[in-house]
C-alpha cells in the first residue's frame, strides 16, 4: 500500500523559495527511511501470498496461482490510487493521518479473513492439492514426515541463485516505481493529473501480468518466463530514461505494465519446484529478503545518481542495466531442478 501513497503525493508544489525551479524538478535527498520499511512490507505481503498458495496446487498450476496471487497488488493499486488524492484534498493537512488510518484497516481487515478463510494444508480440509495426479498423491502419502531442514534452504546454492535475480527486481523496480511520476512531471512536462493516470493504467493493465507470465512458466519453463520477463522490464527502464521522444513514455509504460509483477510469481514457483511444498515458504522467504535489501537501496543509489546528474534519467538506465545483467543473464544461468 506504500506505493498508492506516495503516487498520490507528487503533485506540483510551490516554487522552492527564491529558486523559481518547481519542487517536482527538485532532486530528493536520498535520507528518507519510509522507502525500505514500505517496500520491504510489501515484498514480505507478496511472499506470504504466494507461498500459500504452494502446498495447494501441483507442480503444472504453480505458476498460475501464484500469478493470480500477487494480481490483488493491481487492484489495490486501482482502489487506493483515486481514493489516496481524495482524501488528501478533501482532510487537507490532516489527510496523510487520515490515509494511513484507513490504509490500516483495510491491512488489519485483510489480516482477519486471511485468518479466518486460509489453512496451512489443504488436508486441513480434507481435500488433495489441485492438479495432482494420483501417482503424485500416492508418492506424497508414502513420504515420511522429517526434520524441517532448514540447512538445507540456506546451504543451497540454488537458493542464493534465485535471491541475486529476485535482488535485481527489487533494485530495479522500485527505482522506476517510485521516480515515475516525479520524472513525468518535472523533466517530461508531462502534468500530475496526467502523470497520475498513466501510473494508474499501468495499474490496471498489470492485472494480468502475473498470471500471464505465470501460465508461461507452467507451460514452457520458469527460467524462460525470467528470462522473458526481465528483457522486457530492462527494455522499458531503458527506454524511459535513455531518449526524449514521447513515444518512449507510453512504449515503456506498456511493457512495465504487462510484466509488472510477474517476478514474484515465478519467485514464488520455482522455490515450489525445488524445494517442495513444504520448505517453499520458508525459501521464499529467504529470497524475498535479500530482495527487500534491493527495495531498499534502490531509491537511495536512484537519488545519488539523480543528485549527480541533477536527472533521474541516469537512475532510470541503471535500473535497466541491472535488470537486463543480473536478471536476464542470472536467470540464463539458472538451471531447473532434476527430478
Amino acid at each position: 500500500m506504500n506505493l498508492p501513497m506516495k503516487f498520490a503525493s507528487r503533485r506540483a508544489r510551490p516554487d522552492r523559495e527564491g529558486a523559481g525551479v518547481p519542487e517536482e524538478r527538485w532532486v530528493p535527498m536520498p535520507t528518507s527511511t519510509s522507502f525500505p520499511s514500505g517496500h520491504s512490507a510489501s515484498a514480505f505481503a507478496f511472499a506470504s501470498a504466494v507461498a500459500g498458495t504452494m502446498p495447494g496446487l501441483a507442480i503444472p498450476l504453480r505458476g498460475l496461482a501464484a500469478g493470480v496471487a500477487v494480481s490483488g497488488s493491481s487492484f489495490g493499486l486501482m482502489v487506493t490510487g483515486p481514493l489516496m488524492p481524495a482524501l488528501l484534498d478533501a482532510y487537507g493537512a490532516q489527510g496523510w493521518r487520515v490515509s494511513w488510518y484507513i490504509l490500516g484497516a483495510m491491512a488489519f481487515g485483510a489480516c482477519i479473513l486471511c485468518g479466518w478463510l486460509l489453512r496451512d494444508r489443504p488436508e486441513e480440509r480434507g481435500a488433495a492439492p489441485l492438479g495432482e495426479t494420483e501417482a503424485e498423491r500416492l508418492q506424497r502419502s508414502a513420504a515420511r514426515p522429517s526434520a524441517f531442514g532448514w540447512a538445507s534452504i540456506w546451504q543451497s546454492p540454488v537458493v542464493w541463485h534465485l535471491a541475486a535475480i529476485y535482488f535485481a527486481f527489487g533494485l530495479s523496480y522500485v527505482i522506476y516505481a517510485t521516480f515515475f511520476i516525479r520524472y513525468l512531471v518535472g523533466e517530461r512536462g508531462f502534468t500530475p493529473g496526467a502523470a497520475r493516470l498513466l501510473w494508474l493504467t499501468i495499474g490496471v493493465v498489470s492485472v494480468v501480468s502475473g498470471f500471464v507470465w505465470g501460465g508461461i512458466s507452467d507451460r514452457w519453463g520458469r527460467r524462460i518466463a525470467l528470462v522473458g520477463v526481465f528483457a522486457l522490464q530492462g527494455a522499458a527502464f531503458l527506454l524511459f530514461g535513455s531518449t526524449w521522444a514521447a513515444w518512449t513514455v507510453y512504449a515503456s509504460a506498456g511493457l512495465f505494465a504487462v510484466t509488472a509483477w510477474s517476478v514474484p510469481a515465478l519467485m514464488a514457483a520455482s522455490a515450489g519446484d525445488i524445494f517442495g511444498a513444504r520448505l517453499a515458504p520458508a525459501a521464499i522467504g529467504l529470497v524475498t529478503l535479500v530482495m527487500s535489501v534491493g527495495q531498499a537501496v534502490g531509491p537511495y543509489l536512484a537519488g545519488r545518481i539523480a543528485d549527480a546528474a541533477h536527472s533521474f534519467a541516469p537512475a532510470f538506465v541503471t535500473a535497466g542495466g541491472v535488470a537486463l545483467v543480473l536478471g536476464v543473464g542470472g536467470s540464463i544461468l539458472l538451471r531447473p531442478p532434476r527430478r
